[in-house]
């Protein structure tokens, strides 16, 4: 659902070419399908915005209210391939958190399933992280970013939820980076009492349990927002895929190197960011705090730095004034008008505010 193909058409300049319905069809399935006319009469379409393995997303606006929605395009060649992506829609359609996107509305073919979601302009994390100056984020921006994401990695724990697949594709970012939203709940699935949840998602997000052959669990999705989080630092992951011969090496380098923080580019993040990072990244997932702890600790908790614009002159607020006023213990002022009738020999408490 990446915005990053839109955004890079508006800054050129380009118009969007006009879709059809038939823009949605997937192999074997014509405009007269019952669902292409479905989605006609409700949705004018836009534009496409992103592409993945299993289909397409399209920006579009519903006739209703004039709403803009994306439309996620999905092959369904199978009874069980559909049963997944409705069960996709209605894990989106239970939840109401302002950092995971809506899912708003679901149509199905004999082969093509089409989910309506919230749309969200702007880019995957990825991307933002990759475009920016510096290939990577600022702390404060990152904070901001990881705050919104491990509040709904969260939230999603709470209603019994593994999202399976947490990483930085999956994740849209608004142009500023003052937005989050997390995305693509293909592989998302309710975590039943008592059973297993298959091995899926992406293996660089994988955690060392989940490489190492075990179920994934909440835990799987702090470690994969832990690498989040580290993307944005130091834009890169500490184990890439690419860097081992095979992935049973990959997975033995995550098992066996603990992230340190250590090194000339991390002497510019703070410690209680770099404390954060590192227990989402602990090896064992029995030690790994779940997201619902990661969000009270002091580096989330705190407030992010408001920046104040620099001034020459000294700044007092008011009940200073009257403090510095009533000990006598106001500085000298350059020469100003004083009321006639007034007769302290320090101006008056109103002309020093408007003084400073």
């Amino acid at each position: 659902m990446s915005g990053s193909l839109l955004q890079r058409r508006r800054n050129s300049g380009l118009k969007p070419a006009p879709l059809d319905m038939q823009s949605l069809s997937q192999p074997g399935i014509t405009r007269q399908d019952s669902m292409s006319r479905e989605l006609e009469e409700n949705y004018d379409l836009l534009e496409k915005i992103g592409r993945g393995s299993s289909g397409q997303v399209i920006r579009a606006r519903r006739k209703a209210d004039e709403k803009e929605v994306a439309l996620k395009v999905m092959s369904a060649a199978t009874p069980d391939v559909v049963a997944s992506r409705r069960a996709e829609f209605e894990i989106l359609s239970r939840l109401s958190h302002p950092n995971i996107v809506q899912g708003l509305d679901f149509f199905c073919s004999d082969s093509t399933a089409v989910i309506v979601l919230s749309y969200h302009s702007g880019s995957t994390l990825y991307r933002a992280v990759r475009d920016s100056a510096s290939s990577c984020l600022m702390e404060a921006d990152s904070k901001r970013l990881f705050r919104k994401l491990i509040s709904a990695v969260s939230y999603l724990h709470e209603h019994r939820i593994v999202h399976r697949d947490v990483k930085a594709d999956n994740i849209l970012v608004s142009s500023d980076l003052m937005d989050l939203h997390l995305a693509d709940f293909n592989t998302a699935r309710p975590l039943l009492e008592g059973g297993a949840l298959t091995m899926t998602g992406t293996t660089e997000y994988a955690a060392p349990e989940v490489l190492n052959g075990e179920s994934p669990s909440e835990q799987h999705d702090v470690w994969g927002a832990g690498l989040c989080l580290h993307w944005m630092l130091m834009g890169a992951l500490p184990h890439c895929v690419s860097g081992y011969p095979t992935l049973r090496q990959f997975a033995v380098a995550v098992r066996s190197a603990p992230v340190t923080c250590q090194g000339s580019r991390w002497e510019a993040i703070s410690l209680e960011c770099r404390d954060v990072l590192q227990r989402c990244l602990t090896i064992s997932k029995h030690q790994r705090p779940a997201a619902m702890l990661v969000l009270h600790l002091p580096w989330i908790k705190a407030e992010l730095p408001v920046q104040k614009r620099s001034t020459s002159s000294p700044t007092m607020t008011f009940a200073d004034a009257i403090k510095l006023w009533a000990t006598s213990t106001i500085p000298s002022l350059p020469d100003s008008p004083v009321p006639a009738a007034r007769t302290h020999t320090q101006p008056c408490l109103m002309q020093q505010c408007e003084v400073w």
